[in-house]
């Protein structure tokens, strides 16, 4: 059973509930983002000026 129930169940307040929520994705897409490896590219050999 996941945490975000039993703050509902124990009477937390919904914006408790959402804070929670919201830091556990920041701590998801944080971890995702530390495993992510970017490569320099040469402005003038890029065939878009779009970022990939």
């Amino acid at each position: 059973m996941s945490s975000i129930p039993k703050l509902m169940y124990k009477g937390k307040h919904n914006n408790v509930v959402v804070t929670a929520i919201a830091r556990e994705m920041i701590a998801y897409i944080w971890a995702i983002s530390r495993e992510v490896v970017l490569t320099k590219v040469n402005p003038k050999l890029r065939l878009s000026r779009v970022p990939a």
